[in-house]
């Protein structure tokens, strides 16, 4: 059975230029949808075209919304982090012990209901109970990014996948994330910084579209 917007999702899946002129406004719907089906078929495809076309400038629209709400958060970045992932929960003595040494320097511990994660400065790595130490992947070498946000940001739905969306265009990898109130914490290889620095400077803008 022939279906118009199956035909245009499927013609422009392969066509990144076609969508891009699409999103512009600059494409004859009828002399595309004739490259697509059947003259038959013509009004069907030029109008799922069209919705098409509405598609894209709504997510454009929402694009730029988190943009314009990305370059309001405070980002704090903090180097040579380790971080312990565990695929079980701390036991109380783990627990205890983790607490006592957070008093003393720089140490983080996320527990969830099957798994915890424990992040801790490269000098304090010695100071993790053997047990986490043994028992974990162990992922050194980190930086951790804090991005700091008011209330308004946290009731606004994308952002973190329009953050992750930018990172993963300039090919930065994600170790881990860890949402708390206020303050989304990811995790990436040091080497990324410089990539984060200058995305950060340009309002995470340099892979929008123009």
């Amino acid at each position: 059975m022939f279906s118009a917007p199956h035909k245009v999702r499927d013609y422009l899946a392969a066509r990144p230029a076609i969508v891009e002129c699409l999103r512009l406004g600059v494409v004859n719907y009828s002399a595309l949808a004739r490259e697509i089906g059947p003259p038959s078929a013509r009004d069907a495809l030029v109008q799922a075209l069209r919705r098409y076309q509405a598609r894209l400038k709504c997510e454009r629209s929402t694009e730029d919304r988190l943009a314009r709400v990305l370059q309001k958060v405070e980002v704090v970045i903090r180097t040579n982090v380790t971080l312990f992932q565990l695929t079980r929960t701390l036991s109380d003595s783990e627990r205890h012990k983790l607490l006592e040494r957070r008093k003393g320097g720089f140490l983080h511990v996320f527990e969830g209901e099957t798994r915890s994660i424990v992040a801790c400065s490269l000098d304090s790595v010695h100071e993790i109970p053997s047990s986490i130490r043994s028992g974990s992947i162990s992922v050194p070498s980190l930086a951790q990014v804090a991005i700091r946000h008011s209330a308004d940001v946290a009731k606004l739905p994308g952002v973190l996948a329009r953050l992750l969306g930018v990172l993963a265009q300039h090919d930065i990898l994600v170790v881990e994330t860890v949402t708390c109130v206020g303050e989304q914490l990811l995790y990436v290889e040091s080497r990324d910084i410089q990539k984060i620095m200058g995305l950060i400077e340009t309002g995470y803008t340099a892979s929008r579209r123009k």
